[in-house]
C-alpha cells in the first residue's frame, strides 16, 4: 500500500498555539505565479460548476488560514508559531519544499471510530464535494484547515475547535456524541503537498444507522440553505489493516 503521509511527531499529550497577528506575503517573484493559479482554480470551479445541479455548486472562498512558521516537540508538547496567510497562496505554494516559499497552512484531522451491536469496530470515512478537485470524489476523514478568524476562541487559533466545526458541518455532530476524550495522535504531512495536520481519535456512542441519520439531517440543512454538503455518502470501513488496505 502507497502511503501518502509522513509523519513529523506521535504521542502527543498538550498542544499551544501561538499567534502572531500578521499577514504572510509569498515573495515577489512568485506574484505572477500565484495570480495564474488562482484564476487556473476560478476556472476549474467555473467549469465543474457547470456541470453539477444548482444545490450541489461548489463556492470557492479566498478565507484566511492560519500559517504555521515554526513548529517543535518536546516530551509530548508540541508547540506552534503561526502567523496569518490565504487560502489562494496556498494553492499557489503548496507545492513548495522551502517554508519560506510556502503558505503552510495548519489543518486539524479526526479519525472517527464506532462499534456495531457485535463489537466490531469500523472506521468513517466521507465522499468529498469540496473544492479541492484532487480530494472531490474521494474518501476522506473530517479535516479541515484553521481558521485565525474564527477557530480561536481564546484568541489563539485551536485546532480542536476547528475539528468541532468540521465535524458540524461535515457530518452534523457535537462533541458530545463521542465516548470520552478527543485526542490527538501524531502530526503528519503530504510528501506531495507538505503542509502539517494534526491528527486525532476519538470513538463515537452511537451505532452506525444514528450517524446516517445525523448526517442525512446535515445534508438537508445545507441543500436547503442553498450550500453543497462537505459530505455526498458516509461510508463505515472496517478497523482491520487489510480492510483498509
Amino acid at each position: 500500500m502507497k502511503c501518502n503521509e509522513l509523519v513529523l511527531y506521535r504521542d502527543i499529550e498538550e498542544i499551544r498555539v501561538n499567534f502572531e497577528n500578521t499577514l504572510w506575503l509569498p515573495p515577489a517573484d512568485l506574484k505572477e505565479e500565484i495570480e495564474r493559479k488562482w484564476k487556473e482554480k476560478l476556472r476549474e470551479v467555473e467549469e465543474t460548476n457547470k456541470k453539477l445541479p444548482e444545490n450541489k455548486k461548489i463556492v470557492l472562498y479566498n478565507g484566511p488560514l492560519t500559517r504555521v512558521r515554526n513548529m517543535s516537540y518536546d516530551n509530548g508538547l508540541l508547540l506552534i508559531d503561526t502567523q496569518r496567510t490565504y487560502y489562494a497562496y496556498h494553492i499557489a505554494t503548496r507545492g513548495n519544499k522551502d517554508i519560506e516559499r510556502r503558505a503552510n497552512p495548519l489543518f486539524a484531522a479526526l479519525v472517527i471510530e464506532l462499534y456495531n451491536s457485535w463489537g466490531d469496530s469500523f472506521l468513517v470515512f466521507g465522499e468529498s464535494l469540496g473544492t479541492e478537485s484532487e480530494h472531490r470524489g474521494k474518501l476522506n476523514i473530517v479535516a479541515g484547515a484553521v481558521n485565525p478568524d474564527i477557530d480561536r476562541p481564546d484568541g489563539y487559533p485551536s485546532p480542536g475547535v476547528t475539528l468541532q466545526r468540521e465535524l458540524m458541518e461535515e457530518l452534523g455532530l457535537t462533541y458530545e456524541a463521542f465516548d470520552g476524550t478527543i485526542r490527538p495522535m501524531f502530526v503528519v504531512t503530504e510528501k506531495e503537498y507538505p503542509h502539517p495536520s494534526i491528527v486525532y481519535t476519538g470513538v463515537l456512542k452511537m451505532d452506525i444507522e444514528e450517524l446516517k441519520e445525523r448526517h442525512q439531517t446535515r445534508v438537508e440543512k445545507d441543500r436547503g440553505e442553498g450550500k453543497t454538503p462537505e459530505f455526498g455518502k458516509i461510508y463505515f470501513v472496517p478497523r482491520e489493516y487489510e480492510a483498509i488496505k
